[in-house]
């Protein structure tokens, strides 16, 4: 399990019962590693890909509306300065061929997108947190190309026992939301787009995959912006096929909330 994409839902997950909330609490399994790194749709950065170094990174309470309790919640896993270190240094060449520099960010906490289900599932923070930023504004190829990247670099300067996680959505239309029931029925639209998307990923079809914005029906209505869809591509470079679906539920109507792993 060292490639895996995880739709992250609202923040809220982490202290909700929904299937989606209970898969990564008891059936994800995280296993042990040096680190875990995961790229979030909530850090996006232009032109330079940023990768968190500080020691002891902050919980950022990135999002506003939601119950009180959330904003007092603390992920204390630990930095890895070390590995972010030497992970700058093996991304700079690789990155510098598709156009992009790397630096080190020292100030940079934990998102919502990072600390919500690693929360869930590996509820110790005993693990050390890498967080990486998603190259934004980007294609589907060139985020396939940024994780297969990220993998080769994480094998040579971490190992092969780190685990990369991209942490978004496979649906995304948050103009719709609270048009539906928590559990009720998926929108169609939603429903629609995730049945092309599941086919796509268990046949391997890649070709159709990074030209999701034309062939999958309902696309744009699903993902507006598409930095929520870009991590799954993350991991799916990082990883490559087979692809398995690990958990598939909905909430809300339009979030689809599965999770998937890459690779062997």
């Amino acid at each position: 399990m060292r490639n895996l994409f995880v739709s992250h839902g609202a923040p809220n997950l982490v202290i909700a019962r929904t299937p989606a909330a209970q898969f990564l609490a008891n059936g994800l399994h995280l296993p042990d590693a040096p680190v875990y790194v995961v790229v979030s749709a909530h850090w996006c950065t232009r032109g330079t890909v940023r990768v968190a170094s500080a020691r002891l990174p902050e919980t950022i309470h990135d999002f506003g509306g939601f119950e009180r309790e959330l904003y007092t919640l603390q992920y204390p896993a630990p930095g890895a300065p070390g590995f972010a270190m030497t992970l700058v240094d093996a991304l700079a060449a690789p990155l510098a061929a598709q156009g992009m520099t790397v630096a080190a960010d020292e100030n940079r906490g934990l998102d919502h997108g990072v600390w919500v289900p690693l929360m869930l599932a590996r509820p110790r923070a005993d693990i050390p947190v890498l967080a990486v930023s998603l190259p934004y504004p980007a294609s589907a190829q060139l985020s396939l190309a940024f994780g297969a990247a990220l993998r080769a670099a994480v094998d040579a300067v971490i190992g092969v026992d780190a685990v990369v996680i991209g942490s978004g959505s496979i649906t995304h239309r948050l103009a719709a939301f609270g048009a539906h029931e928590l559990y009720g029925p998926p929108a169609p639209e939603a429903a629609a787009f995730l049945e092309w998307m599941v086919q796509q990923l268990q046949t391997g079809n890649r070709e159709a995959l990074v030209d999701w914005r034309a062939q999958a029906p309902h696309g744009i209505w699903n993902h507006p912006t598409d930095e929520h869809l870009l991590p799954l591509f993350v991991a799916l470079g990082a990883g490559g096929l087979p692809a398995r679906c690990l958990h598939s539920s909905w909430e809300w109507g339009i979030l689809a909330m599965d999770t998937w792993q890459f690779g062997g």
